[in-house]
């Protein structure tokens, strides 16, 4: 993702409302609101048609969380009411046709929502049972137009290698983990009678290839599907005889975003995608080497790509309202960021925006960065986890590492 220029807005906004938010930088007309703080690990966000927010608390590997809930009743942007609900820890929620879903470990849970009641009246019913428990648990959702609930299943391994334990990287062939993860699963009728099994058959896999897409989403307007898996990571160091420096490592594979499709593959664990090349090339868990890259066929390829290692962690489309046109049907990204970047600079830690094109979507700006600068882990720099739009067309942001969420919202170009 190339680097784009950004006229920062950092001093406080005028208009109505609380001040901005001046750890943050969001570009001119737009505020960032600090709307929550120690929300714990806020992950993934759903917002009710009638404003109230729900934050997705997970951490890897803990039951611990569930469902935090926050209301603004006093309309000054930020919640003053909130409450917790919910059997157990998830990253992954959706809302739609009047429930609040919640995907956790083994499991999706629904609730019926009343606007009335800040947390639902009755139990959580079980919409999806017998998800594998596997190493990467985060599960993912979204929320079809179709009424069609989609559950990502990320794969156990970094790439399906043959034996782990015993520092065999090369790539099992086929991948049988793919049988059961590394794709997304669809279950028609989520907003029906339940539950519905997850099935280890093909039944209900709606794609493969897709290594771990904790960035998963609905476009309103047309139903199309959009996942961004994590890439692979140690080229150098699992498969020297590739030829991969520890630069190429730090800035390959690119992250991708996908458009997925019933029945599509998107390469993993056999290609990924060489930014240097320009395309999908083959893993060196199979044979694939730095120079020359070998082209991968079969793999689709991505709409879209960001730096390496950025760890995409949630999209969403915006409907347009609220916010200027050229914002109208185009996708933010969260990159949550990482540390597998030496001996390059970090990369991620920041929310950015992909405008829509005739033909799909433009290159990624910057939408929201850290306003502080260092190393992103001994700065204030926000590890952005989550994205909703609200009824108003205000951009909700987590940072799952600092508990905080963000109301970003527009207030006009200002006056010279």
């Amino acid at each position: 993702m190339a680097a784009l220029p950004l006229v920062l807005l950092i001093a406080a906004c005028s208009g109505r409302g609380r001040a901005c938010d001046s750890s943050v930088a969001v570009p001119p007309g737009f505020c960032a609101e600090l709307f929550a703080d120690d929300a714990g690990p806020a992950r993934h966000l759903a917002v009710a048609p009638w404003g109230d927010v729900y934050v997705a608390r997970w951490r890897e590997g803990s039951r611990d969380g569930g469902v935090l809930a926050l209301r603004d009743t006093d309309g000054d942007g930020r919640a003053d009411v909130r409450a917790t609900f919910g059997p157990e820890a998830g990253s992954g929620i959706a809302l739609g046709g009047g429930y609040l879903f919640l995907g956790a470990w083994r499991r999706v849970y629904r609730w019926r929502l009343h606007p009335d009641s800040l947390v639902p009246r009755e139990r959580a019913q079980t919409v999806v049972d017998g998800i594998p428990e596997l190493e990467h648990g985060a599960r993912s959702l979204a929320l079809g137009t179709d009424g069609a609930l989609y559950v990502n299943v990320g794969a156990p391994s970094n790439a399906c290698e043959r034996d782990y334990r015993g520092r065999d990287f090369r790539g099992a062939a086929p991948c049988g983990e793919l049988l059961t993860s590394g794709g997304v699963w669809r279950f028609p009728g989520a907003l029906g009678p339940v539950p519905q099994p997850f099935s280890p058959t093909l039944s209900t896999r709606f794609a493969t290839g897709l290594r771990h897409s904790v960035a998963l989403g609905v476009d309103p307007g047309d139903g199309s599907v959009y996942a961004a898996p994590h890439g692979i990571d140690h080229l150098d160091r699992w498969w020297p005889e590739a030829g991969y420096t520890a630069r190429d490592a730090a800035a390959k594979p690119a992250e991708t975003l996908f458009r997925i499709r019933a029945g599509g593959d998107y390469g993993f664990p056999y290609c990924m995608f060489d930014p240097a090349a320009g395309q999908m090339v083959r893993a060196p868990a199979y044979g694939g080497s730095a120079r020359p890259p070998v082209a991968c066929t079969g793999a689709e390829s991505p709409v879209a790509t960001f730096d390496a290692h950025s760890a995409p962690m949630a999209i969403a489309v915006h409907p347009g309202r609220g916010v200027p046109a050229r914002y109208r049907g185009g996708m933010f990204v969260a990159l949550h960021g990482s540390l597998f970047r030496h001996p390059l600079e970090p990369t991620g830690y920041a929310v950015v925006f992909l405008p829509r094109t005739p033909a799909g979507f433009g290159p990624a700006e910057p939408f929201l960065q850290g306003a502080g600068r260092g190393r992103p882990w001994s700065s204030p720099r926000p590890r952005p986890s989550g994205l909703a739009v609200g009824p108003d067309g205000s951009l909700y942001v987590s940072d799952d590492a600092r508990g905080r969420v963000w109301r970003i919202r527009w207030r006009g170009e200002r006056r010279r």
